[in-house]
């Protein structure tokens, strides 16, 4: 599946807490797996299996966030699911939702000053 990563100048803890908050903000269900890897849902896979294109995108990402070079952290995000369960409204609307979701988390880590190459 698609992924993205954003390398950031934040410790670790704070992005963890930015992550957080973005995700809540964005109606998404954040399910830690363990202190540095999170499963993010949106939307319902039955509804969109009832009703299809109507329903709200169902989105899962997997979030991981770790160390990279000294005082960089690393989040990446993998879209889990293309939307074609609900046919090919169903999956457009899945991959807007996820072009979406890396330009606002991308804009709101470049609002923090965190991503140092941009």
């Amino acid at each position: 599946m698609e992924s993205q990563e954003y390398f950031t100048s934040m410790e670790p803890t704070a992005l963890r807490e930015h992550v957080e908050g973005f995700f809540a903000h964005h109606r998404y269900q954040l399910r830690w797996n363990s202190d540095w890897d999170a499963a993010a849902e949106r939307g319902s896979k039955i509804k969109t299996l009832l009703i299809g294109a109507f329903a709200e995108p169902h989105m899962k990402l997997n979030l991981q966030i770790a160390a990279g070079v000294p005082g960089q952290t690393v989040l990446r995000i993998s879209k889990e699911n293309s939307g074609w369960m609900a046919g090919a409204i169903g999956a457009h609307k899945n991959n807007k939702a996820w072009t979406d979701i890396q330009h606002n988390l991308g804009s709101s880590l470049h609002q923090l000053g965190a991503l140092p190459n941009m």
